[in-house]
């Protein structure tokens, strides 16, 4: 039997408790919650729309404060280097250790530049961001010209990243 492939997105939603001091003399000030949900129990998979037929993840360390992540070429522990020229990036999911010595900044790369969301975007992870997009089949697809994103920051700096690609 091959591998088998189910993304799925399970998460308690994200929630926000405001106890406003209103200044009210005859009642209790409210509570506010503001609170988002993720779809749970969603998954995505090869049959589904958008598709996920590929996965790759890893811890990456910053080299001079540099990195450029390839899609086209890449390599994680133990595996064979994956290639997503033809798919588009459906999951992207970045993190950053407490421990780093400053921030991270996310934007597509300088010559071959996969544009996530919308050209020109930059992304700032400060020591211990989390951040997860669930772009539905909004991307552009990996091709020769359109395959690299760039990380800048400190020294070695780290950053985990999942990608989940369809």
């Amino acid at each position: 039997m091959g591998t088998v492939l189910e993304v799925v997105l399970s998460s308690p939603p994200l929630g926000v408790r405001e106890d406003p001091d209103l200044g009210l003399d005859n009642v209790v000030d409210p509570t506010i919650v503001h609170s988002i949900v993720i779809p749970v129990g969603a998954s995505l998979g090869p049959d589904t729309t958008p598709p996920v037929t590929q996965v790759w993840s890893d811890r990456i360390a910053l080299v001079a404060g540099a990195f450029t992540l390839d899609l086209t070429a890449l390599v994680g522990s133990n595996l064979p280097t994956l290639d997503l020229t033809g798919l588009q990036i459906q999951i992207l999911q970045i993190s950053t250790p407490e421990a780093n010595a400053s921030n991270i900044l996310v934007f597509p790369g300088v010559s071959n530049d996969y544009d996530l969301m919308t050209p020109n975007l930059l992304l700032n992870f400060l020591p211990g961001d989390f951040n997860l997009m669930v772009l539905n089949g909004t991307q552009p697809v990996v091709a020769p010209t359109n395959k690299e994103i760039d990380f800048s920051g400190t020294g070695t700096d780290e950053f985990d990243i999942l990608i989940a690609a369809g």
